[in-house]
């Protein structure tokens, strides 16, 4: 991945994290903490923004795509552990809303990909970082 796009990811993140509802998404999950001990047999692959803030600064991921995948990951497993209703699923749906605002309006852009399961617009989809 080059500097430019890794910069343009690094600002997307971010303004994301910057969110209102960020909150939840900031930090892994810390189910003692929080009480929720059967987190990590529904959630197996937990994922938050600070995990991928280091992944970016650490070079961790190959392409923008797999950023882009890891957030949207983070918000489902909010989804799939929680009860409809909920706050958090509430707050996932607003930050995947803005998410994908954000990458849409951003200079990240990704080269299409058949496993890719993002919608995106056709321009950020045909374009690569």
């Amino acid at each position: 991945m080059n500097e430019e796009c890794h910069n343009a990811l690094l600002k997307l993140l971010g303004r994301l994290t910057r969110q209102e509802t960020a909150d939840p998404f900031l930090e892994p999950v810390d189910p003692v903490e929080m009480g929720i001990l059967d987190y990590f047999n529904v959630v197996k692959s937990p994922m938050d923004l600070g995990t991928i803030d280091s992944n970016l600064e650490h070079n961790l991921y190959s392409s923008p795509l797999e950023v882009l995948e890891d957030v949207l990951h983070m918000l489902d497993n909010a989804v799939l552990y929680n009860k409809p209703g909920d706050a958090v699923v509430k707050q996932a749906a607003a930050m995947k809303t803005k998410f994908i605002s954000l990458v849409n309006g951003s200079e990240v852009r990704l080269e299409s990909s058949p496993s890719s399961h993002l919608l995106f617009s056709r321009t950020l989809a045909s374009m690569s970082c």
